[in-house]
């Protein structure tokens, strides 16, 4: 899991990520994080179902930096 659902919704939206994505699609990447499906094919969900302007890799890094966020929230016990 890169984040909780919850977050990742979140980021999708800060960054207007999921722009060309139905429901069923977005149902799959939320069941694709709480699955633990890697960093590279959560990146790879949200690009294919990204308006051009973001680049593969920019979303790739984006999620690498909160994965490392959440473990370290998880690590001082703070779930929130």
């Amino acid at each position: 899991m890169i984040t909780t659902n919850e977050r990742l919704r979140i980021l999708c939206i800060i960054h207007d990520w999921f722009t060309c994505g139905d429901k069923k699609q977005y149902e799959k990447l939320f069941y694709a994080n709480e699955h633990g499906y890697t960093v590279e094919e959560i990146a790879t969900i949200i690009w294919l179902c990204t308006d051009e302007k973001w680049k593969h890799e920019e979303i790739h890094k984006i999620l690498t930096e909160e994965r490392k966020i959440d473990k370290n929230r998880l690590k001082k016990g703070n779930h929130n």
